[in-house]
């Protein structure tokens, strides 16, 4: 890491923040190793009383355990997949599709036409008019853009349910929101299926949020509470992508889809599946957006930043190229989650 920060900063007037930056990238996508997650879990319980109030027993370290055998078991409870989304894809797929074919989706959750209408009529999409009718506001949306709204709502209604706690579920629901917009957005630009990528993009965490709602079943079958959000967040994490793979295996997703959706700790070689690399940049880029890391950077360090996700990514294509696709999707986030929550 020494020889990139000099060769990116010979000046050394960014050093510090280089190095900052690119730890960061380095190790946000990392599964946490459970032996540290055990002795963090030691300290926390070894502070004085007036610090931690729950001192008997170490909660966190019966949840690891409990996590870790429910994700072993055959019976492991994998939610269902929405036949819905199968139906919306297929409609955009479908060159002769038409704003009839989405009518009926929309009808059976009436908030959704309101939503539609709003977005329609938002400052990313607005034109000289209002939109007052939904089949104007389909049209003016187009079906892509219509469907990821109703797949948005339809997953965070059906996948990302609050579980133990509402603010770890907004906060994976979020940084799927916007993987998914940043994969779609790359895989025009690619000419691939956007569709295809944003649907899979949007559950490239799906394992952390099942993972969260295995606390609700935990505190149940205990009756004891669990103690500690960041500690319960970090065991939540370090099984999502175990989670995530026997979810989507059980759902029918094909290996190549699903060693794409887990490709999250690094991009091996060039030759590796562009639709693993089209992941990795979407998810890395997302984390880091959604931490705040990125708001310290200037000009510079965002153009240093996006060049060396996009070298771990393997991605051939020009920082400036990926900052455009990145402000594009950033106010497409932005519009688009409010309409959602």
């Amino acid at each position: 890491m020494k020889n990139l920060i000099n060769d990116l900063d010979p000046n050394k007037k960014n050093k510090s923040l280089l190095t900052k930056v690119l730890g960061f990238i380095k190790n946000i996508n990392k599964t946490e190793d459970e032996s540290q997650i055990l002795i963090d879990i030691e300290k926390y319980h070894t502070k004085p009383i007036h610090i931690v109030k729950k001192q008997k027993i170490a909660i966190e370290k019966l949840f690891l355990e409990y996590i870790k055998t429910k994700s072993q078991e055959e019976s492991f409870n994998v939610p269902t997949f929405p036949n819905i989304v199968l139906k919306l894809n297929e409609a955009v797929a479908n060159p002769n599709s038409s704003f009839l074919i989405f009518s009926d989706i929309i009808k059976l959750d009436p908030s959704l036409t309101l939503k539609i209408l709003k977005l329609a009529n938002s400052p990313l999409y607005k034109k000289n008019k209002d939109i007052v009718n939904l089949e104007d506001a389909v049209g003016l949306l187009g079906l892509k853009a219509t469907k990821n709204l109703i797949l948005s709502v339809i997953m965070k209604g059906s996948l990302f349910k609050s579980g133990y706690s509402k603010r770890i579920a907004k906060k994976f629901f979020k940084d799927a929101l916007l993987t998914a917009i940043i994969a779609e957005n790359f895989a025009k630009l690619q000419q691939l299926n956007e569709s295809f990528l944003y649907t899979l993009a949007l559950l490239h965490n799906i394992g952390g949020i099942v993972a969260l709602n295995l606390a609700d079943s935990f505190i149940k079958e205990n009756k004891i509470e669990l103690s500690n959000d960041e500690l319960i967040l970090r065991i939540i994490k370090k099984f999502q992508l175990q989670l995530t793979k026997t979810i989507l295996k059980n759902w029918g997703f094909k290996d190549l889809y699903i060693e794409a959706v887990i490709s999250q700790e690094t991009v091996k070689n060039e030759k590796e599946n562009i639709l693993s690399k089209i992941i990795y940049f979407s998810q890395t880029v997302s984390k880091s957006l959604l931490s705040g890391e990125l708001k310290t950077l200037n000009r510079d360090g965002l153009t240093i930043f996006y060049e060396e996700v996009l070298k771990n990514a393997k991605l051939k294509i020009f920082s400036r190229t990926a900052r455009i696709i990145m402000n594009e999707s950033i106010k497409e986030f932005e519009t688009v989650s409010k309409f959602i929550a």
